[in-house]
């Protein structure tokens, strides 16, 4: 069984969908077990790995649910500071050899903050976690951010997806078995995707404030049955959640190309390999961003340290994107 914990004000479907659909794919033919769910409203680094702590004793996989971009969760580093997230450049710092005083200089927050954030490492490093699992958008695309937090928190393997994540509910309304109207919805709702169901047809058009069209009622379960994990229980088709990755379409947890988009690491990180002064510059590099400076000097240094094909983080914003999306 896994443990799921989940940012529940910044993903507030999360919680609610994995209540019912309780396996999550990881890899072609992997799925794990959702077994305990924390919901956490205070959400910053400290307060997640005290959390780790107290409830992977016994379970060593977890899932964390939450917003995210290709350099890591979107949670601050330390509570109250929300421009100082928990990301891969600091998580290096952090577990890197500088003094406590070059730390705090260099992820921007006090010697008592970063003294307090290395003693909870060391007691989640001590759990040995197995498998961790991140849903939150675009951290798999970068295998920098997955060495890094694996390497933080003493996971065996880590993996995430490398595109848009989604937690959201679906609202089918009314099944309408309408020929003409048929018609008339799919010309105003250019894109829809049409799922043809042995009880009629399924309209899905958007999910972030999506509009969903059904020819009946059984069709709808059919789809359910069809597109997500097993379920506990039974599913309300008035409303019910669902998660689903994202790109020019949503992928489904039962589509086979879901789990193509899960990117997993399990090696090292080669960026603990630099200096003080080296992450000092990257991390002030003005000219090509945090991502560039950290990491061209570790290719300089290190080169194939990363991995053929392993992706460098490309410059992306770092604030949350709308709600629903990781």
């Amino acid at each position: 069984m896994a443990i799921l914990i989940c940012d529940n004000k910044g993903q507030p479907y999360a919680k609610p969908y994995y209540e019912v659909f309780k396996t999550e794919p990881v890899s072609a033919g992997v799925s794990i077990t959702i077994g305990k769910i924390v919901p956490m409203d205070a959400w910053h680094f400290p307060a997640l790995l005290s959390a780790i702590q107290k409830n992977c004793t016994e379970d060593k996989d977890l899932l964390i649910a939450g917003h995210g971009t290709s350099q890591g969760l979107s949670i601050p580093l330390v509570p109250g500071k929300k421009k100082t997230a928990a990301q891969f450049q600091q998580l290096t710092v952090l577990a890197g050899k500088d003094t406590t005083e070059n730390k705090a200089k260099i992820c921007k927050i006090t010697e008592p903050e970063v003294k307090q954030i290395l003693a909870l490492r060391v007691n989640v490093m001590k759990l040995k976690l197995g498998r961790i699992e991140f849903r939150a958008c675009n951290m798999g695309d970068s295998a920098v951010t997955l060495a890094a937090y694996k390497d933080f928190l003493g996971a065996g393997t880590v993996g995430a997806p490398d595109m848009l994540d989604f937690f959201g509910s679906i609202v089918p309304g009314k099944p309408n078995n309408d020929s003409k109207f048929w018609e008339n919805w799919l010309k105003t709702h250019q894109g829809a995707r049409i799922y043809k169901m042995q009880s009629g047809r399924v309209a899905l058009y958007r999910l972030l404030r999506g509009s969903y069209l059904i020819e009946s009622e059984n069709a709808m379960k059919e789809w359910i049955k069809a597109y997500l994990p097993a379920t506990t229980g039974q599913v309300s088709i008035q409303e019910f959640p669902v998660h689903a990755l994202v790109n020019s379409q949503f992928i489904f947890p039962n589509e086979s190309s879901f789990v193509s988009h899960i990117k997993h690491y399990s090696k090292g990180n080669p960026l603990l390999q630099l200096d003080f002064l080296d992450k000092m510059g990257a991390l002030q590099d003005q000219k090509g961003g945090i991502e560039k400076g950290i990491c061209s000097r570790a290719g300089r240094r290190y080169p194939g340290s990363l991995g053929t094909g392993d992706k460098i983080p490309t410059l992306t914003p770092s604030n949350r994107g709308p709600l629903g999306f990781a």
